[in-house]
């Protein structure tokens, strides 16, 4: 049985069991139960993705799709991973939800990486006036454009549900 993320079994496709973290993590050390969760998706995810390819919606169902794109976007320890998964959405995006999935592990990867985004979905929100914002943001004049092409409606009402009143 595995009890530490170091002994991930590569062939094992089982998503991590939290109930193994009893033996490595003291109870109340929520640092070390984060970082155990995060090093566990992240091999759970490149082992299906060394198995299986990216499953898209059109190949492994909508739910599976989803849920991986999840433990993509949520695994900022592993950028590279994020990377290699935001080519191949790119390569494979069959539905709707995976080109707006596509929008926002782009927007995510390029930030992370100091650069601007595309699609305007990372935001930042001013607690005093109660306005919000894109963080850093290409070429904003064609920001709509971009955001319709994979079914995202306009970034000033996309900002408009982060003001208070629309939360």
């Amino acid at each position: 049985m595995n009890t530490h993320p170091s002994e991930t079994n590569s062939t094992n496709a089982s998503p991590p069991d939290p109930s193994r973290t009893e033996a490595i993590i003291a109870p109340g050390d929520q640092a070390r139960l984060k970082e155990w969760y995060r090093s566990s998706h992240s091999a759970y995810l490149r082992t299906i993705l060394r198995l299986f390819g990216w499953p898209s919606a059109n190949r492994a169902g909508a739910y599976l799709a989803q849920n991986a794109w999840l433990l993509t976007r949520h695994g900022d320890a592993t950028p590279a991973l994020q990377l290699c998964v935001l080519k191949l959405i790119e390569r494979q995006a069959s539905t709707p939800a995976e080109r707006t999935n596509l929008a926002y592990l782009t927007d995510h990867v390029l930030l992370a990486r100091g650069e601007p985004q595309m699609y305007g979905t990372q935001v930042t929100v001013d607690d005093l006036r109660g306005l919000a914002s894109p963080r850093t943001l290409r070429d904003p004049e064609n920001v709509d454009a971009r955001r319709r092409a994979v079914g995202l409606g306009p970034l000033a009402d996309y900002l408009r549900g982060f003001e208070p009143g629309h939360r």
